[in-house]
């Protein structure tokens, strides 16, 4: 009865948070609570009780068109310990969240193949991204290749010196749609972004 009444408690957190999350449009990060209730509180109360408002087919209703998520973690208690990997294995439209602080010392590329991705740092994270420690130089730390990209909630740290352009993000080509929300850039001098709409590099 005890472990009853800690897995209900458990639910009621999860569903508090979720209706928060759910009441604020951020369904991004309601989806990944949406799945643990289905998956480890399917028989408790706030997934069980369909008067509720939201109930919790309304949760799962508001996040069902939102791509798969895949988890990026250092210590391997995600889907993949690298960024790059969860790309390579992303399909179109899938949500790639890293959920910790890194450093990940990693170029990154998102080929033309996985359109709609979004890279992303859980909320409450920051993950650095960065080529400081490089033996050898790199020119671009993110390169995108892929239409509809968004890149949310991440610190870019790029110490490009390579020519011909050094730089923090490309992204060609140059009639791509592509957002950055919420990051934090920095480039070593010579280094820059390649604007999608310019020939220059701004930043």
């Amino acid at each position: 009865a005890a472990k009853a009444a800690i897995h209900e408690s458990e639910a009621e957190s999860l569903y508090a948070e979720a209706v928060d999350l759910f009441n604020k449009k951020e369904l991004l990060d309601l989806k990944p609570l949406v799945e643990k209730l289905k998956t480890d509180y399917a028989a408790t109360r706030p997934v069980t009780e369909t008067q509720r408002n939201p109930s919790f087919a309304e949760l799962e209703q508001a996040t069902a068109n939102l791509g798969k998520i895949l988890t990026v973690r250092l210590d391997g208690k995600g889907d993949f310990k690298s960024i790059q990997a969860a790309i390579d294995a992303a399909l179109p439209n899938t949500i790639v969240q890293v959920e910790d602080n890194g450093p990940y010392n990693e170029s990154l590329v998102i080929s033309p193949e996985k359109s709609g991705l979004r890279l992303r740092g859980r909320r409450g994270c920051w993950p650095l991204v960065t080529s400081v420690q490089f033996s050898q130089g790199v020119d671009v730390l993110v390169d995108v290749r892929a239409p509809r990209m968004v890149i949310e909630r991440l610190v870019l740290v790029h110490a490009g010196t390579r020519p011909p352009e050094p730089a923090v993000v490309r992204v060609l080509p140059r009639n791509a749609s592509f957002e950055l929300r919420f990051v934090i850039a920095y480039a070593t001098v010579g280094s820059g972004f390649v604007c999608n709409e310019y020939d220059g590099i701004f930043g």
